[in-house]
């Protein structure tokens, strides 16, 4: 039963065969225009509008350049030493990405294990926490000392840096299962590992996604920490160098290259969350659904 108000045009078009998967792609590509574009857009107009700030200043009252060089100058530096850069990029982009799987690989696992058993807590956790409270800066020197001056150490502390906001989270998902679904889900005769997979797992993933990406914004820091303190390549130790030159201009370009790989890193692990929970409650209000 149809109203004279309706458009007998696009009933047709939702009947022919794909119109229902057209007015979906409609759908999609008017909430990118409103959503994505305005967040994606805002972000980069606030940046240029303090770039341009920050250019004003420096040229107003002519700030030296080894104190504070103006955004022109360290682009002019940065595209100058671009190979350089590029060269001691890789590095540390390993050396963060090494890390940063290692502490993954021990701390979803041993998450795992302590949230269910007690034994493990007691025996483990206490050793675990402490050696998070031990400052990194005080261990990377005795880290380089054992294992030299290669990727290793790097990756080490890098690892141990990283390591703990995934466990705890870890843990916090794990145990924080609703008793009723367990049960629900016993009584229909789930076996132990189709309870984990499809129950225990799904229902700790978003807290541990939580985790990973706090870890993943700190797996640069455990790289840069460890090439200041013993390294011989990669964008921290070349940053050390240029600033005890006082190239302050060059300086700012190779920090620029290091938010690059925390931004990666960060952006990564929320696509990946993005793809492996679409069905948690922040990604459907992200979408307005």
């Amino acid at each position: 039963m149809t109203t004279g108000n309706e458009d007998p045009a696009s009933e047709t078009h939702s009947a022919l065969p794909g119109g229902h998967r057209t007015a979906r792609l409609g759908q999609f590509m008017r909430r990118f225009r409103s959503e994505s574009l305005p967040t994606l857009f805002q972000p980069i107009i606030t940046a240029l509008l303090l770039l341009a700030l920050w250019q004003i200043i420096v040229v107003a009252f002519k700030v030296p350049i080894y104190i504070f060089p103006s955004p022109t100058e360290a682009i002019e530096k940065g595209i100058r030493y671009a190979p350089r850069i590029w060269a001691n990029y890789s590095t540390t982009l390993q050396s963060a990405f090494l890390g940063y799987l290692l502490a993954v690989a021990i701390s979803v696992p041993g998450s795992l294990l302590i949230a269910y058993s007690a034994f493990a807590e007691k025996s483990f956790f206490p050793g675990l926490v402490l050696l998070h409270m031990t400052p990194k800066v005080t261990l990377a020197p005795i880290i380089i000392a054992w294992l030299g001056f290669g990727v290793l150490p790097k990756v080490v502390v890098t690892a141990l840096l990283c390591f703990m906001p995934i466990m705890l989270n870890g843990i916090l998902g794990f145990r924080s299962i609703d008793p009723e679904i367990v049960y629900l889900s016993q009584s229909c005769g789930a076996r132990p590992w189709e309870m984990f997979w499809k129950v225990r797992l799904p229902n700790a993933l978003p807290t541990l996604f939580t985790g990973l990406k706090h870890a993943a914004s700190l797996a640069l820091v455990g790289a840069v920490i460890a090439e200041f303190i013993g390294g011989n390549r990669g964008l921290g130790y070349q940053l050390v160098t240029v600033m005890d030159n006082m190239q302050t201009d060059l300086g700012l370009a190779i920090m620029v290259a290091m938010t690059t790989i925390g931004l990666v890193f960060f952006f990564g692990m929320q696509a990946l969350e993005g793809l492996t929970i679409p069905w948690h409650v922040s990604k459907r209000r992200q979408e307005g659904r």
